[in-house]
């Protein structure tokens, strides 16, 4: 069959009206099914896009369809998904035999091939291709062997990740008599994403909260119709400078979907933060820390996932706040990846997976302060942000800039250790059955080095080499206080005699330990030897470099002390037993003496007066 110029033109123009239909399990249709119904679309001579709504976090079927409605029949159709950026095939091809004209046919991708093992690496590229994005876009190509005239057609599929709170809906609400968060979430408009009903849901109350285990956390939404109810009680905040927190609802795995800023001095229903006008911002970054070839920063960006945002997120390695000479930028304000999978009915599968950005920078070589900057854009121009204001001691300050349109945030990077770690009057020896009181002092740090670590550790033995304590020898946990420069602790009552090796480890807020040891003789109570200590008078005054004598209460000498200027003498070792106590002086001719009993047990006798008499 011969065609003329102008019959060409006119079936090339039929043909190219052929319709391309895509099922992107719409909810409004089909929503959660396995086989969704058809969505037809009609192919115009200049291609109009088409949207596919995703959800974040979960893998949604896309099945194809074609619809011939030109006059002939079309033969040898093959059709390919391909990647706009590189006209690279994404994956596999499908080929139709013909299409009769008004003819519509559901299209099936083959399964891969099994490969060999030497072509896994290739085979995982060609099963699981990655899209890049925002925006991400593909184009089906649908050619034709006959008739030869036929043009391809080329028709664009815009894949779009949507927010939960584009699909979900979420009353949040808070009693303060009872302490109590509760929330209900239930699907909202299912027009604005697709994918199977199954949707996990939690509620999380922010690190400014004590943890607690009161409540429902965790729940899944089975149905469109469904709605869940989510609760925490005996909410409290962690320290009581603390005046404001924040809960937020997972939905997906999409953390932080829906945002509630919490206050303990009121009840009645919580205002979701609106994000749109301001984006809301906040790094996540330690206040102090040690160079890294890796320092991580987290960004918690909340706002539109469009691709017209940019983040850029810049380093000033001398602390002044000025030079952001290093800069990362980011399209979008999350972090959105989609791979393409073909799932054994033919159809292709979006895997979408969205997390915030965790850039890293090379900190090594910077010691003292250096500043992060966050900035956000839409296409060209800056954008207000949205900063928190409640306090997470853990972080480094969060600080705007002019007209809150830049967020900054200062770490000290320091890797000098503890200074002067010392035990104070440490005994040598100690009696079992009582508890241990154990003092460390500290050298007070310098305004431009990391603080210590309020927590100290106290543990059994010498620290090993690598560093890891065995939790079976700590001994307990004591609090620094950073206005005395020292740490206390009541240890345990040892229950046996024992050479005890004790060790403490300190360390500063960036992470950086020192370790001191020392050892205590634990000795049995019941033979427990005694301190004596007293003083030698005429009266009210202390005499000086006289000899004392200990003598067991037959009057058999057992040690001698001498009399220092005030008059004060000191026996040690002293078993229990009933002992006597003399002095005298030769001029004028005076003596004294004093019965002192040492109970079993006891440690020290204080206090002990001899005083000096005419003979």
């Amino acid at each position: 069959m011969r065609y003329t110029p102008k019959a060409v033109h006119v079936l090339a123009r039929l043909l190219v009206m052929a319709s391309v239909a895509f099922a992107a399990l719409a909810p409004s249709r089909a929503f959660g099914q396995e086989t969704p119904a058809p969505l037809e679309v009609e192919v115009k001579a200049s291609p109009i896009p088409l949207a596919v709504n995703l959800r974040p976090n979960v893998a949604t079927s896309v099945a194809l369809s074609l619809f011939n409605s030109g006059p002939e029949e079309l033969r040898g159709v093959v059709v390919k998904l391909v990647n706009v950026d590189d006209d690279e095939v994404l994956g596999q091809t499908t080929e139709v035999d013909k299409l009769p004209s008004k003819g519509k046919v559901r299209v099936a991708f083959p399964k891969a091939k099994k490969k060999t093992p030497e072509k896994k690496e290739k085979a995982a590229k060609i099963d699981a291709p990655g899209l890049s994005g925002p925006p991400f876009k593909l184009q089906v190509w649908i050619e034709a062997k006959q008739p030869k005239e036929f043009v391809t057609v080329k028709r664009n599929l815009v894949l779009v990740l949507k927010q939960p709170r584009d699909y979900m809906t979420a009353q949040a609400h808070f009693d303060r008599f009872k302490r109590r968060i509760s929330c209900k979430v239930k699907f909202g408009d299912a027009e604005n994403a697709t994918g199977p009903h199954k949707c996990k849901v939690q509620l999380v109350p922010g690190p400014e909260f004590k943890e607690t285990k009161k409540g429902t956390f965790s729940q899944f939404l089975i149905g469109p119709k469904q709605a869940v109810d989510l609760f925490a009680e005996d909410v409290a905040f962690t320290r009581p400078m603390i005046r404001l927190g924040r809960a937020s609802l997972t939905v997906d795995g999409y953390e932080r979907a829906f945002i509630y800023p919490i206050g303990l001095t009121g009840s009645g229903d919580l205002d979701e933060v609106p994000f749109g006008p301001k984006i809301g911002a906040r790094m996540r970054v330690p206040r102090f820390g040690k160079a890294d070839e890796k320092f991580k920063v987290a960004l918690e960006m909340d706002g539109p996932l469009g691709p017209d945002y940019r983040v850029e997120i810049g380093l000033d390695r001398t602390g002044k706040k000025e030079q952001f000479v290093e800069v990362q930028k980011f399209t979008g304000l999350r972090e959105q990846k989609i791979a393409l999978r073909f799932s054994p009915a033919g159809n292709f599968v979006c895997k979408t997976e969205v997390n915030d950005w965790h850039p890293e920078f090379n900190t090594t070589g910077i010691f003292g302060h250096l500043w992060f900057r966050v900035a956000v854009y839409k296409k060209d121009q800056q954008m207000a942000l949205s900063i928190p204001e409640e306090v997470r001691p853990e972080l480094a300050d969060q600080e705007p800039g002019v007209e809150s349109k830049s967020l900054f945030a200062r770490v000290t990077q320091d890797e000098t250790p503890p200074m002067g770690v010392e035990f104070v009057n440490l005994p040598r020896n100690w009696l079992t059955g009582k508890p241990l009181p154990i003092v460390v002092r500290v050298k007070l740090r310098e305004d431009h080095q990391a603080p210590l670590d309020t927590k100290v550790l106290f543990f059994k033995g010498k620290a090993p080499p690598d560093g890891k304590i065995d939790p079976e020898s700590i001994l307990g946990i004591g609090e620094y206080d950073p206005d005395k420069g020292t740490c206390s602790i009541l240890l345990p009552a040892p229950e046996k005699e024992d050479v005890l090796q004790i060790s403490v480890k300190v360390q500063t807020r960036a992470g950086v330990p020192a370790l001191k040891s020392a050892v205590i003789n634990i000795k049995d109570r019941k033979s427990a030897l005694a301190t004596i200590m007293g003083t030698v008078a005429h009266g009210k005054n202390g005499q000086p470099k006289l000899t004392v004598t200990l003598s067991d209460e037959k009057g058999k000498p057992k040690a001698t002390a001498k009399t220092n200027a005030k008059g004060q003498f000191v026996f040690e070792d002293v078993a229990p037993g009933n002992y006597i106590i003399s002095a005298k002086l030769g001029f004028p001719a005076l003596v004294g003496a004093t019965r002192v009993p040492v109970p079993v047990g006891t440690e020290l006798i204080e206090n002990v007066t001899v005083q000096l008499l005419a003979k």
